[in-house]
């Protein structure tokens, strides 16, 4: 299934081991089931310093955290002759790997479960509701179960 059609741009900031692929990236996000023709979203891979930073910087949070999303704002249908920008993620790559073996999950597994998360954020979930926060969940479970990966709320 590969309902996303989404260009992925990264800029890996990271010094960590593992960062996956751009095929890999392109490939988990490729199941997310929402219309998204003629986009492109920016990841920016990064320590835990500059994670920190971003956070205390938009979000008054003074810690790093998995994933920052910042949607574009931008999500008219329209017709157009390029892609529009979705979006930009942060994710902090050394986080994701501390918080994957402490919760025991695979690397791979972790990453396509916060990618896809911060996708979600940037069309327009949340979980800020519990309502709102069962529906991303249940839309985070099964785009990882039909990739192959575990449910990551069992």
């Amino acid at each position: 299934m590969n309902n996303l059609d989404l260009e992925v741009i990264i800029q890996n900031n990271s010094l960590s081991d593992y960062i996956p692929s751009i095929k890999k990236i392109s490939s988990w996000l490729g199941h997310i089931p929402d219309r998204m023709i003629d986009k492109y979203v920016t990841i920016r891979i990064v320590d835990e310093l500059e994670s920190k930073d971003i956070n205390l910087r938009y979000r008054k949070i003074d810690r790093a955290t998995n994933v920052l999303a910042f949607p574009s704002g931008n999500m008219a249908l329209v017709e157009i002759e390029e892609a529009l920008p979705l979006g930009d993620l942060v994710i902090c790559a050394p986080l994701l790997e501390k918080e994957a073996i402490s919760e025991n999950k695979t690397l791979d597994s972790h990453w396509a479960h916060i990618l896809i998360h911060g996708i979600l954020h940037l069309i327009g979930y949340d979980h800020e509701q519990p309502l709102k926060a069962d529906i991303m969940e249940d839309l985070e479970s099964r785009i990882l179960l039909e990739i192959g990966f575990d449910d990551p709320y069992s």
